[in-house]
């Protein structure tokens, strides 16, 4: 089936469950335009990546702390994402006790000003702590900026396979979609969590 928006922000994210799931952002409108600078891109074959991510160890102001800063280039957006969080409060429910999930799933355009060793430098502190610890996980993402994105019939853009630290989304900016093919994360992000029958 064709899909097509005229601009926005393209995500999708998904956990390597017993049975995938798969959750997809198409946003026509959201966010800020794509400033074009990657040009255009036709997907012609199955199983392309075009984000590049490193483990988010933690923010302060605008400095984050990272993996690698090597992907990354002055001046290019990036997206941060806290992919898991089981920190703060405990909750108590009817399948018993879990605990309160925090920031996890949110997440952040930026933009980068400048880089150092293990580190990035942000124009604007991101409006949430990222980072890592005991039962926290971020990354840091590059996010392609697009004129034009044309994914074929057959072909397909993918997750890169989670890590245990990086990985399980596509996320890219787009003035034009044209999706005849698929963009896919199913079976590709961190494991979920038990399932609970009521």
């Amino acid at each position: 089936m064709r899909h097509s928006l005229t601009w926005g922000l393209f995500a999708v994210t998904a956990c390597a469950c017993a049975s995938p799931t798969f959750s997809g952002r198409l946003d026509p409108g959201f966010g800020p335009r794509s400033d074009g600078a990657d040009s255009s891109l036709i997907v012609a074959s199955s199983g392309q990546v075009i984000n590049d991510c490193s483990p988010l160890v933690s923010t302060s102001g605008e400095r984050l702390a990272v993996g690698s800063a090597t992907v990354f280039t002055p001046g290019r957006r990036v997206l941060l994402v806290q992919s898991q969080e089981a920190v703060g409060q405990t909750l108590l429910t009817i399948a018993g006790t879990i605990v309160d999930p925090a920031h996890a799933g949110r997440f952040e355009l930026a933009r980068v000003s400048s880089i150092g060793t293990g580190e990035l430098m942000l124009e604007e502190p991101p409006a949430i702590p990222f980072g890592g610890g005991p039962g926290r996980t971020a990354q840091v993402c590059t996010i392609p900026e697009y004129t034009r994105v044309a994914v074929l019939g057959s072909a397909s853009l993918v997750a890169m396979p989670w890590n245990g630290a990086t990985g399980g989304l596509v996320a890219f900016l787009a003035e034009e979609l044209v999706l005849d093919g698929g963009v896919l994360a199913n079976g590709l992000g961190f494991r979920g969590g038990d399932t609970v029958a009521f």
